[in-house]
């Protein structure tokens, strides 16, 4: 029986150790299409906005994002923007090498906070916290990951599905959530009508857009422009307060 028990054991442990040894986000796992031409990837771009109230809101980002050369090199410095009106409540971010393995985890000291005055005011109180994840050896991939508590509702985030020309996308989401009284409205571009999901929880009303393996996109001199040929959902209150 202590035989038996030991065997198990070692089993047991020998699963975990191989499970806890998986890299996440490897380079080889992204598809080729979205390689080619590519100088960053998004593997992941989930955005999720919850209106509690009507002057309260959550805002919560999840991005995996593979840079592949320097000319995506500025994909590696991520900036949240802050002020009286919005807190930001985490940040936190993992860089990983080609191969999945983690190189650097970020810690509260890394975190940069300074002004975000234009030098047009000096009555602005706009602050930005950051952190340059930038490394010298491509590729690499970093995650990131920040909830920001928003005090008003004059502006929603808008869904930007791609982040600008010859940037590949695995998978990009967006989900916004309200009660029924607060809904916003919004408006899709470049999309099919009514392409998002409808779904009812409690005293929330989410909507739900989803889009998956977006081939990067490349802009021909005097064109219309980047935002006339991907998928937007631009987003307005219903209702609002203001201070």
């Amino acid at each position: 029986m202590i035989r038996l028990a030991l065997i198990i054991f070692l089993i047991l442990f020998s699963f975990e150790s191989s499970s806890s040894t998986i890299n996440k986000y490897p380079v080889s796992d992204i598809p080729i299409e979205l390689l080619t031409n590519s100088n960053a990837v998004y593997r992941l771009d989930k955005t999720e906005f919850v209106i509690e109230k009507i002057d309260g809101a959550l805002f919560r980002v999840h991005q995996v994002v593979t840079i592949l050369n320097p000319k995506a090199a500025n994909e590696g410095v991520k900036a949240i923007s802050y002020d009286k009106l919005r807190k930001v409540l985490s940040f936190n971010a993992t860089v990983y090498d080609k191969n999945g393995e983690v190189i650097y985890k970020s810690k509260s000291k890394d975190v940069i906070d300074q002004s975000n005055i234009s030098g047009a005011s000096l009555y602005e109180d706009n602050r930005i916290k950051g952190l340059d994840l930038r490394q010298k050896e491509y590729p690499y991939t970093i995650e990131v990951m920040f909830e920001v508590e928003f005090l008003y509702l004059f502006h929603i985030p808008d869904w930007i599905s791609v982040k600008g020309e010859s940037i590949g996308v695995q998978k990009s989401e967006y989900t916004i959530s309200a009660p029924e009284h607060l809904l916003p409205n919004f408006l899709e571009v470049n999309m099919a009508k009514n392409s998002y999901r409808k779904t009812k929880s409690q005293n929330l009303t989410s909507y739900h857009w989803e889009l998956k393996n977006i081939k990067p996109i490349s802009i021909e001199p005097y064109s219309n422009g980047f935002e006339s040929k991907i998928p937007i959902v631009y987003f307005s209150p219903s209702k609002f307060n203001y201070e």
